[in-house]
């Protein structure tokens, strides 16, 4: 899914979600019924659900090293070797903090169920218009979860000199080294999901999370 909405990132392509095992928050059906999820689309009997994708593009001096767009999130971590990363935090343009520790995830509201929130993020609504900046692993306890609108610009750069990877959607890396930089903003693109009426969000947390069980 994540591949899909960056693959038809510009093309405003409808995706339907088919879940083939696991916790599949953004899938809508399951293979056992995929034909009628089908026969639903065919009679356009559907909803389409927009959620907001993050622009990255890596910046190594004046060069432009890579770049592309997320629907789950951009994150900035450690390389191989076990040892903590440095990077400077900035807002629009405005210092924010220093960070070490094992890296930054920055998330939208469809990542907020991902790997952020392994790492202890908030889950946030997908309506939201917010992104998550949660530290992994943070050296300073004071560090938390930090929530920025989505019209900000974020920009961090890794200040250590150890090796550090930046991925996008946990499928596309680049390496990083001293003083790269990433710029991140909204893309002008939105993923566009297939969705049945009837259910809501939460429905899918309180089924996938097991909550009220017991």
């Amino acid at each position: 899914m994540l591949h899909a909405a960056r693959l038809v990132e510009k093309r405003s392509v409808p995706i339907l979600g088919v879940n083939m095992g696991g916790l599949g928050f953004l899938t809508e059906t399951t293979v056992d019924h995929i034909y009628d999820a089908l026969t639903k689309i065919f009679a356009d009997d559907f909803l389409l659900e927009k959620r907001v994708m993050l622009r990255a593009k890596i910046h190594r001096g004046k060069q432009v090293i890579g770049e592309g767009p997320a629907l789950n999130d951009v994150v900035v971590n450690k390389g191989h070797l076990a040892r903590m990363i440095a990077i400077k935090v900035c807002i629009n343009g405005s210092f924010m903090t220093n960070l070490r520790g094992d890296g930054l995830i920055i998330a939208t509201p469809t990542g907020s169920t991902g790997y952020s929130l392994s790492a202890n993020g908030p889950i946030l609504d997908p309506s939201l218009d917010v992104f998550t900046l949660n530290p992994i692993c943070p050296h300073t306890l004071s560090h938390r979860p930090f929530i920025v609108p989505s019209h900000a610009s974020i920009s961090v750069t890794l200040t250590s000199q150890e090796n550090a990877m930046a991925t996008l959607d946990g499928q596309i890396g680049f390496e990083l080294t001293e003083d790269d930089t990433i710029q991140i903003c909204t893309s002008e693109h939105q993923a566009h999901l297939i969705r049945f009426p009837g259910g809501s969000y939460y429905d899918v947390l309180r089924n996938k999370l097991k909550w009220g069980d017991g």
